[in-house]
Protein backbone atom coordinates (compact mmCIF):
# COMPACT_ATOMS: atom_id res chain seq x y z
CA UNK A 1 0.00 0.00 0.00
CA UNK A 2 2.80 2.29 0.53
CA UNK A 3 4.19 1.88 -2.75
CA UNK A 4 0.84 2.42 -4.44
CA UNK A 5 0.62 5.73 -2.69
CA UNK A 6 3.60 6.96 -3.52
CA UNK A 7 3.14 6.07 -6.84
CA UNK A 8 -0.02 7.68 -7.23
CA UNK A 9 1.36 11.11 -5.11
CA UNK A 10 4.21 11.35 -7.58
CA UNK A 11 2.18 10.66 -11.18
CA UNK A 12 -0.67 13.62 -9.67
CA UNK A 13 2.28 16.13 -8.48
CA UNK A 14 5.27 15.33 -10.50
CA UNK A 15 4.56 14.28 -13.70
CA UNK A 16 1.63 17.03 -14.46
CA UNK A 17 4.01 19.62 -14.76
CA UNK A 18 5.02 18.74 -18.22
CA UNK A 19 2.34 20.26 -20.21
CA UNK A 20 3.46 23.33 -18.37
CA UNK A 21 7.07 23.75 -19.41
CA UNK A 22 6.63 25.03 -22.50
CA UNK A 23 4.24 28.41 -20.86
CA UNK A 24 7.59 28.81 -18.18
CA UNK A 25 9.66 28.68 -21.29
CA UNK A 26 8.14 31.53 -22.80
CA UNK A 27 7.85 33.19 -19.31
CA UNK A 28 11.45 32.70 -19.44
CA UNK A 29 11.79 34.42 -23.04
CA UNK A 30 13.35 30.87 -24.49
CA UNK A 31 14.14 30.97 -28.26
CA UNK A 32 12.74 27.59 -29.81
CA UNK A 33 15.90 25.89 -29.33
CA UNK A 34 16.02 27.08 -25.40
CA UNK A 35 12.08 25.76 -25.10
CA UNK A 36 13.43 22.00 -25.88
CA UNK A 37 16.06 22.15 -23.82
CA UNK A 38 14.26 23.18 -20.93
CA UNK A 39 11.61 20.93 -22.05
CA UNK A 40 14.46 17.43 -21.78
CA UNK A 41 16.58 18.91 -19.04
CA UNK A 42 14.55 16.43 -16.57
CA UNK A 43 14.75 13.45 -19.20
CA UNK A 44 18.88 14.28 -19.23
CA UNK A 45 18.19 14.01 -15.17
CA UNK A 46 16.32 10.73 -15.08
CA UNK A 47 18.80 9.10 -17.92
CA UNK A 48 21.69 9.76 -15.52
CA UNK A 49 19.69 8.70 -12.42
CA UNK A 50 19.22 5.41 -14.72
CA UNK A 51 22.71 4.96 -15.56
CA UNK A 52 23.82 5.38 -11.65
CA UNK A 53 21.25 2.55 -10.82
CA UNK A 54 22.33 0.14 -13.22
CA UNK A 55 26.41 0.51 -12.85
CA UNK A 56 25.82 0.35 -9.46
CA UNK A 57 22.82 -1.89 -9.15
CA UNK A 58 21.68 -0.56 -5.30
CA UNK A 59 20.01 -3.12 -2.74
CA UNK A 60 18.23 -0.63 -0.55
CA UNK A 61 16.04 0.43 -3.32
CA UNK A 62 13.35 1.59 -1.27
CA UNK A 63 14.85 4.63 -0.04
CA UNK A 64 15.51 5.37 -3.87
CA UNK A 65 12.31 5.02 -5.00
CA UNK A 66 10.67 7.01 -2.06
CA UNK A 67 13.62 9.69 -1.59
CA UNK A 68 13.76 9.87 -5.71
CA UNK A 69 10.38 11.02 -6.01
CA UNK A 70 10.11 13.14 -2.84
CA UNK A 71 13.59 14.95 -4.14
CA UNK A 72 11.55 15.30 -7.89
CA UNK A 73 8.51 17.03 -6.25
CA UNK A 74 10.40 19.28 -3.97
CA UNK A 75 12.74 20.02 -6.58
CA UNK A 76 10.52 21.16 -8.81
CA UNK A 77 9.60 24.32 -8.00
CA UNK A 78 13.17 25.71 -8.94
CA UNK A 79 11.38 25.33 -12.36
CA UNK A 80 9.53 29.04 -12.03
CA UNK A 81 13.20 30.31 -10.80
CA UNK A 82 13.56 33.82 -13.48
CA UNK A 83 16.93 32.59 -15.06
CA UNK A 84 17.02 30.26 -18.07
CA UNK A 85 19.77 27.94 -16.83
CA UNK A 86 18.72 27.69 -13.02
CA UNK A 87 15.65 26.26 -13.86
CA UNK A 88 17.27 24.28 -16.34
CA UNK A 89 19.43 22.94 -13.47
CA UNK A 90 16.35 22.55 -11.09
CA UNK A 91 14.43 20.80 -13.59
CA UNK A 92 17.02 17.92 -14.34
CA UNK A 93 17.97 17.78 -10.89
CA UNK A 94 14.30 17.04 -10.25
CA UNK A 95 14.41 14.78 -13.21
CA UNK A 96 17.46 12.82 -11.35
CA UNK A 97 15.23 12.00 -8.36
CA UNK A 98 12.50 10.86 -10.92
CA UNK A 99 14.88 8.76 -12.55
CA UNK A 100 16.07 7.59 -9.37
CA UNK A 101 12.26 6.31 -8.43
CA UNK A 102 11.24 4.79 -12.32
CA UNK A 103 14.35 3.16 -12.57
CA UNK A 104 13.36 0.90 -9.44
CA UNK A 105 9.68 0.49 -9.63
CA UNK A 106 8.59 -2.44 -12.04
CA UNK A 107 11.05 -4.07 -10.16
CA UNK A 108 9.82 -3.46 -6.71
CA UNK A 109 6.68 -4.72 -7.65
CA UNK A 110 8.10 -7.64 -9.45
CA UNK A 111 10.15 -8.42 -6.44
CA UNK A 112 7.53 -7.70 -3.51
CA UNK A 113 4.65 -10.57 -5.21
CA UNK A 114 4.98 -13.73 -5.60
CA UNK A 115 4.94 -14.73 -9.44
CA UNK A 116 1.27 -16.07 -9.46
CA UNK A 117 -0.04 -12.42 -8.48
CA UNK A 118 3.04 -10.05 -10.70
CA UNK A 119 -0.23 -9.68 -13.55
CA UNK A 120 -2.37 -8.14 -11.16
CA UNK A 121 0.25 -6.33 -9.08
CA UNK A 122 1.48 -4.50 -12.29
CA UNK A 123 -2.06 -3.40 -13.02
CA UNK A 124 -2.66 -1.83 -9.83
CA UNK A 125 0.35 -0.25 -10.43
CA UNK A 126 -0.82 0.98 -13.73
CA UNK A 127 -3.65 2.09 -11.87
CA UNK A 128 -1.52 4.56 -9.68
CA UNK A 129 0.53 5.64 -12.63
CA UNK A 130 -2.96 7.02 -14.33
CA UNK A 131 -3.30 9.77 -11.46
CA UNK A 132 -1.08 11.92 -14.04
CA UNK A 133 -3.76 13.25 -16.46
CA UNK A 134 -5.73 14.26 -13.06
CA UNK A 135 -2.64 15.87 -12.02
CA UNK A 136 -2.33 17.78 -15.40
CA UNK A 137 -5.88 18.98 -15.58
CA UNK A 138 -5.43 20.04 -11.81
CA UNK A 139 -2.79 21.57 -12.46
CA UNK A 140 -3.99 23.88 -15.51
CA UNK A 141 -6.73 24.87 -14.16
CA UNK A 142 -4.55 26.47 -11.16
CA UNK A 143 -2.59 27.83 -13.78
CA UNK A 144 -5.09 29.43 -15.66
CA UNK A 145 -6.66 31.05 -12.50
CA UNK A 146 -3.24 32.22 -10.68
CA UNK A 147 -0.74 31.77 -13.31
CA UNK A 148 1.68 29.41 -13.88
CA UNK A 149 4.61 30.04 -11.68
CA UNK A 150 2.33 30.06 -8.87
CA UNK A 151 1.06 26.82 -10.25
CA UNK A 152 3.69 24.75 -10.25
CA UNK A 153 5.20 26.32 -6.71
CA UNK A 154 2.11 25.33 -4.78
CA UNK A 155 1.67 22.11 -6.67
CA UNK A 156 5.44 21.75 -5.94
CA UNK A 157 4.53 22.52 -1.90
CA UNK A 158 1.41 20.34 -1.60
CA UNK A 159 3.03 17.82 -3.38
CA UNK A 160 6.19 17.30 -1.20
CA UNK A 161 3.76 17.85 1.72
CA UNK A 162 1.27 15.01 0.47
CA UNK A 163 4.56 13.01 0.28
CA UNK A 164 5.94 13.55 3.88
CA UNK A 165 2.74 12.98 5.37
CA UNK A 166 2.07 9.80 2.55
CA UNK A 167 5.51 8.26 4.48
CA UNK A 168 4.56 9.42 7.75
CA UNK A 169 5.62 6.72 10.22
CA UNK A 170 3.18 4.57 9.48
CA UNK A 171 4.13 3.76 5.91
CA UNK A 172 7.48 5.06 6.14
CA UNK A 173 8.97 2.04 7.42
CA UNK A 174 7.18 -0.67 4.95
CA UNK A 175 8.43 1.72 2.26
CA UNK A 176 12.06 1.54 3.38
CA UNK A 177 12.33 -1.80 4.37
CA UNK A 178 12.14 -2.63 0.67
CA UNK A 179 14.98 -4.46 -0.36
CA UNK A 180 16.24 -5.65 -4.30
CA UNK A 181 16.43 -9.93 -3.83
CA UNK A 182 18.31 -11.31 -5.48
Amino acid sequence: MSMLGVTSLGNFFYWSHLPILQVLATRLGASASQAGLLVSASGWGGLVASLLVTFYNPQRTGYLYTGGILAATALLAGATIPSFWMAFAALAASGFGAGLFGSVQASLVMNMVPDELRGRALGILTLAIGAAPFGCAALGELAEAQGAYFAVRMFTAVGTVAQVLWLSPCAWPGAMRIRMSM
